[in-house]
């Protein structure tokens, strides 16, 4: 069941042809095209790359720990997000833990940087509130 409202006219919607935006038969499509990526099996050979990168962000945990430091958590699981994915999606090791400049990390903070605007985060949930004002004429 999707919640949000989309505006098939609006090409240059960002999430336009995102899963949780689709409805009726075309999210029933999409679904069906998805689903088998996600069987339990196929999530279960998975389970080796989470515990690597699992088996990382403990070892800069212990390290924060034995230094008595203050654990930046936000940014280790940051890290952790993107060393799971670049590993199960792409079967790369992106270095996350250890290079601060990591082309994923970057990237990733760019793209996200994106959607925590104020202005995005409005413009993606006020849609139809948006056409509206769109038909106003302002004379």
């Amino acid at each position: 069941m999707n919640i949000l409202p989309v505006d098939p006219e609006n090409k240059h919607n960002l999430g336009q042809n995102m899963i949780t935006l689709k409805e009726g038969e075309e999210w029933r499509r999409v679904r069906n095209l998805l689903t088998p990526a996600f069987t339990t099996g196929k999530l279960r050979m998975l389970i080796p790359e989470f515990n690597h990168c699992s088996k990382d962000l403990a070892k800069i945990i212990e390290k924060y720990a034995e230094d008595q430091k203050d654990i930046p958590l936000k940014d280790l699981m940051n890290k952790f997000t993107m060393s799971v994915i670049a590993r199960t999606a792409f079967a790369a090791d992106v270095n996350a833990f250890d290079d601060e400049e990591a082309p994923i990390l970057q990237n990733s903070k760019e793209l996200f940087d994106i959607f925590r605007s104020k202005g995005s985060v409005s413009l993606f949930f006020l849609r139809k509130e948006i056409k509206i004002l769109k038909n106003v004429d302002g004379d």
